[in-house]
């Protein structure tokens, strides 16, 4: 059975939400973060963590409002469009927590109907 692993995506939120709470998240939950595969790759080949950590601030922190307007009123398309995608991220956290609780629910059914199978008589 193909499993995929969704922690990065729990992690995610996590720091989210220290961050939109004006709260830095300690280096423990930033470890956490980076440790999922996907988020590993992406401070090893895009940018260093210190500037995913800066432009994650400034995406989700309220007291970062004025750095992240002049970014996206600025010239730098790059930085912009980073911005851009982490805001779209969160406006999609309904749709991603509603595929993740279906996805959980779908390996426990099968999980469930597995043990079933292997204890009931073949008959």
């Amino acid at each position: 059975m193909l499993k995929y692993d969704f922690t990065g995506v729990e992690q995610f939120f996590k720091v989210v939400n220290l961050l939109q709470k004006d709260n830095n998240p300690s280096e423990e939950i930033w470890d956490e973060l980076f440790a999922n595969p996907g988020y590993a790759k992406l401070i090893q080949a895009e940018f260093s963590r210190e500037i995913f950590q800066e432009l994650f601030k400034i995406a989700y922190m309220p007291s970062k409002n004025q750095k992240r307007e002049e970014i996206l009123n600025g010239d730098n398309e790059v930085i912009k469009n980073i911005l851009l995608h982490y805001n779209n991220v969160l406006k999609s956290e309904d749709k991603i927590n509603i595929f993740l609780n279906e996805y959980k629910s779908q390996i426990n059914e099968k999980r469930i109907l597995k043990y079933t199978l292997e204890y009931l008589p073949a008959n």
